[in-house]
């Protein structure tokens, strides 16, 4: 990085100097005059140039590390200078693993007030452990990472906190999130660099993938009217579950098909696997070095009498639909709580070697009201 160059004269001194605008990833540039006797390589006094040689670190102090799902928590972020100094204006950007969630900011970036700080709220959408990080811009090096404990089950009706950031660093040591294997070496023949990074599920509706994410199944339809008159039924529809395959490969790929595992579906010990899906669209292939593509399928599809009075089969049966997982003749249970998800995708390349590739993803079954 150029420095300032303080030249001076033997009859007058002038001095020039132009300040560049810091911005975000990108190092300050400075001009200088040629020539002179000048003490060239010697910073202004007074003025931080942001390197890794200036900064001296970044802290992070989290209000609480070990949270039950739902709860939120405060966080800030410092950093300081190689004086110890408090380094205003300067950008800092937030990521966390699947499972926490930055609500504040909700980009997961912002600049430090003069104290040298930035500060947010963090929230816990799934149980397991979830390392939470931040860092300064590029060609800085420094970050820092602390660990989130998520605790309990999804409660109720809980589909996260909207609007919020995170979830870029992967999967947490826990359950929850998504759990993917190493990478492998990209750009190789092998199926070593084809990787599931996303799971989400939709219940509202939507086939279109990532759609309105949830962590929540509705298993029961209810019936929205309480006062005895014609039934008024809560919306109620198959549940879709969507997710993302990179390929780092150099062959183009194919997805034929997906199925799931989930321990323990019946709530009496039994361990439930899904018939093979065809997820959509099955027809487009991920390109190679880097292709990613996102698919949506379905999860658990409705069975029974969604409908009012006048569609209903028999009186009294109105708003009474259940749900089953794919493949299944028994409907799941009401309650059956929090389980995890076991997602395979299966996948052929060029060359006709066939993979799988797994991921994980919990969440929580119960009769939800959405009336």
């Amino acid at each position: 990085m150029d420095r300032f160059k303080l030249q001076q004269k033997k009859n007058s001194v002038t001095a020039s100097l132009l300040l560049g605008l810091v911005v975000f990833g990108m190092p300050l540039l400075f001009g200088c005059n040629s020539g002179g006797n000048g003490d060239q390589g010697t910073n202004f006094d007074g003025l931080f140039v942001v390197n890794d040689e200036t900064v001296g670190r970044i802290e992070i102090s989290v209000n609480s590390t070990s949270l039950a799902v739902g709860d939120t928590s405060g966080y800030k972020v410092g950093v300081k200078n190689q004086d110890g100094a408090a380094v205003p204006a300067i950008p800092v950007s937030c990521d966390s693993e699947l499972g926490v969630e930055i609500i504040e900011p909700t980009t997961g970036q912002e600049i430090t007030n003069s104290f040298g700080e930035i500060s947010g709220v963090l929230g816990c959408a799934a149980p397991g452990s979830f390392q939470f990080g931040c860092r300064l811009p590029t060609g800085v090096n420094l970050r820092k990472f602390v660990q989130i404990q998520c605790t309990g089950a999804v409660p109720a009706g809980f589909t996260g906190f909207g609007s919020s950031a995170g979830g870029g660093l992967g999967s947490g040591t826990g359950s929850g999130g998504v759990a993917v294997g190493d990478d492998g070496s990209p750009g190789g023949t092998g199926t070593e660099g084809i990787r599931l990074t996303e799971i989400a599920i939709n219940d509202s509706g939507s086939i279109t993938p990532f759609a309105n994410p949830t962590l929540s199944v509705d298993t029961r339809q209810r019936n929205c009217e309480i006062s005895g008159g014609e039934a008024d039924c809560e919306g109620f529809f198959d549940t879709v579950i969507s997710f993302s395959i990179v390929n780092n490969s150099n062959q183009i790929i194919r997805v034929s098909g997906y199925n799931y595992t989930i321990s323990n579906a019946d709530g009496a010990g039994t361990t439930f696997t899904s018939t093979t899906l065809l997820p959509a669209p099955i027809e487009s292939g991920i390109a190679s070095n880097g292709g990613e593509q996102d698919y949506s399928a379905l999860f658990a599809e409705v069975t029974g009498n969604t409908g009012n009075n006048e569609s209903s089969p028999m009186a009294g049966d109105e708003c009474s639909a259940t749900k089953r997982f794919a493949g299944q003749s028994s409907a799941i249970p009401s309650d059956l709580g929090f389980r995890t998800v076991t997602v395979r995708v299966f996948y052929t390349n060029e060359s006709g070697d066939s993979g799988t590739a797994t991921g994980r993803i919990s969440l929580s079954f119960d009769a939800f009201d959405n009336c």
